[in-house]
């Protein structure tokens, strides 16, 4: 059988310096999103999803089967997306276990 490193795609928010993942499986076309950032206004306290939108896209337009949503830390510098993609999509989210401690 023959294996192949996964894909790794970074999207970058420069309003919170934060990075987004999407990693895939070229073989499978199976992937996750990493550390979906959720679009915080300070001005006027609104959320938006311009950040998550453009990750279902690309798993869209690359023909990706989504997996799994996955929180790999507590963010202080944005909110999570994880909650809108799995109402979204119903793609189950993960996180580590000691995460509800933070």
């Amino acid at each position: 059988m023959t294996s192949e490193p996964p894909e790794v795609t970074a999207f970058y928010d420069k309003f919170t310096g934060s990075v987004q993942y999407v990693v895939t499986d070229p073989i499978t076309r199976r992937c996750a999103i990493i550390d979906p950032v959720l679009d915080f206004d300070e001005g006027s306290g609104r959320v938006s999803t311009v950040n998550a939108d453009r990750l279902l896209e690309f798993v869209e337009r690359q023909q990706l089967t989504l997996e799994w949503v996955l929180e790999t830390h507590p963010h202080d510098d944005h909110f999570s997306a994880a909650a809108y993609l799995k109402g979204k999509t119903g793609i189950p989210t993960a996180t580590g276990k000691h995460i509800i401690g933070v």
